[in-house]
């Protein structure tokens, strides 16, 4: 189990800190020898938990109503937030080996 921890910017242009709770598994290709011994790469991605920090009141840009924890978990369930999350946490990952 692995945690990272960043910045992301909503559409808002609004910066929210997040802590990301991971287990990722990352089993590399074999693409030398006979070719019954060699395999495609693999790998998996969970993400466990994430903690938000939301931002200040009077961070936020003008006409902007500040965020509340349940916006933002309801915001990184989308599809494409999560990925961009996921990709996030596979670049921890990497950094780290």
């Amino acid at each position: 189990m692995s945690n990272t921890t960043f910045i992301y910017v909503y559409p808002e242009d609004v910066e929210v800190k997040l802590t990301v709770e991971y287990n990722a598994v990352y089993e590399p290709a074999r693409i030398s020898g006979p070719p019954e011994d060699c395999y495609p790469a693999t790998s998996e991605m969970e993400i466990l938990d994430i903690d938000i920090f939301l931002p200040d009141t009077g961070s936020y840009p003008d006409g902007v109503e500040p965020f509340t924890e349940e916006f933002i978990r309801k915001y990184c369930a989308q599809d494409s937030v999560l990925k961009e999350i996921e990709d996030k946490c596979w670049e921890d990952y990497f950094n780290t080996l």
